[in-house]
């Protein structure tokens, strides 16, 4: 009788354990899993933005801890929907995609940024340290300094496995452009612009400054008596920096036509240089539109300039997204004076970046 009874506690005790452990509730998910899982399977762009449109106009959601990574991860897909499939061309499965995407002036940390993407993903460590896939670079900028962008196109070109490819789905201005000199391929649209090499000083064109020279000579030179007036001012600026001034076009050239050599123009050292020798020197205006027709003439290559391919729509497709994304979120989460800026510098996994800028 006592080991009936012994079994029968034993039995109880079992049966109560079992229920303590069906009745610990289960982990809850914090919001950004449930949205991961609830975008995990969207299968196109439109339903996507339907679900996070319904979100970003929840004012009751926290910006940084619910909006921000929500959008991140709206961004991720939209780039794996834009840039997967056959449709698509296999992009994903063909080219390790970077981004420049970005309104800030090009520097070294944007070349930071990818080569953290390039080396330690499309790298083969172990073999050589040649590419794993083609590198495709996704720009979006208003240019900046000319070093960083001579290593970012340079740096591309060495690590990819083949071909260094751009892609601009609206523009890639000055510095912008000089990285695109290195590429194999400039994938371009119908609202693709590449601009005149331009280098920066201080926000200020280095051209421009040896111009604004040249007219003070003019003037002085038809009304003599305006030289005591200009005379104070020209001596508030060192020799050296003048001299600087004048040699920094000149090693945009040498960049320029640096690039073309490894890339496209391979041997045709003249003809590099003077393709670079007019972006740098025979256009008078940082804005100035070359778009793909204007960019064919210059560089006498239709090889080099792609129509209508899959990397020049699936950037474009992407584009419209992002800029989607940009105004329903500077309409409800940014200030008076402010606008909410989505930057992706690098690879999609690592690079994205929701920021709220001061207007200029």
């Amino acid at each position: 009788m006592a080991n009936k009874k012994s079994e029968k506690d034993e039995t109880k005790s079992e049966e109560s354990t079992t229920a303590n452990v069906k009745k610990e509730p289960q982990e809850k998910k914090s919001f950004i899993q449930a949205y991961q899982e609830k975008i995990s399977t969207v299968a196109n762009s439109e339903d996507l933005t339907s679900i996070i449109f319904e979100i970003l106009w929840d004012k009751d959601r926290n910006f940084d801890k619910e909006i921000v990574p929500a959008t991140k991860e709206t961004i991720k897909k939209y780039f794996e929907l834009e840039f997967s499939g056959a449709e698509n061309g296999d992009l994903l499965s063909n080219y390790w995609i970077v981004f420049l995407w970005t309104n800030q002036s090009i520097n070294p940390y944007h070349l930071d940024a990818i080569y953290r993407s390039v080396y330690r993903h499309n790298v083969d460590h172990t073999n050589g340290h040649v590419g794993k896939k083609d590198v495709l670079a996704v720009l979006q900028s208003p240019g900046g300094s000319i070093v960083p962008a001579y290593k970012i196109s340079k740096l591309c070109k060495e690590l990819s496995k083949s071909k260094f490819a751009v892609a601009i789905p609206r523009s890639a201005k000055s510095a912008a452009t000089l990285i695109s000199l290195g590429a194999d391929e400039i994938h371009m649209g119908y609202l693709s612009e590449l601009g005149p090499i331009d280098p920066q000083i201080s926000g200020w064109p280095a051209l421009g400054v040896q111009d604004a020279f040249r007219k003070i000579a003019l003037i002085v030179k038809d009304i003599p008596e305006s030289k005591d007036l200009f005379e104070s001012y020209i001596k508030s600026i060192p020799l050296p920096s003048f001299g600087w001034l004048t040699r920094v076009p000149e090693s945009a050239v040498q960049y320029g036509q640096k690039l073309l050599i490894m890339g496209s123009m391979k041997g045709q050292v003249d003809a590099a240089g003077k393709i670079a020798h007019k972006l740098v020197h025979e256009y008078k205006d940082h804005s100035f539109v070359i778009d793909r027709e204007e960019a064919k003439e210059i560089f006498g290559k239709d090889e080099l300039i792609k129509e209508h391919s899959k990397e020049i729509e699936s950037s474009e497709r992407f584009y419209e997204q992002i800029s989607r994304l940009e105004m329903v979120l500077s309409v409800l989460w940014s200030s008076d004076d402010s606008k909410i800026k989505i930057e992706i510098v690098g690879d999609i996994d690592n690079g994205i970046s929701i920021v709220d800028r001061k207007e200029d």
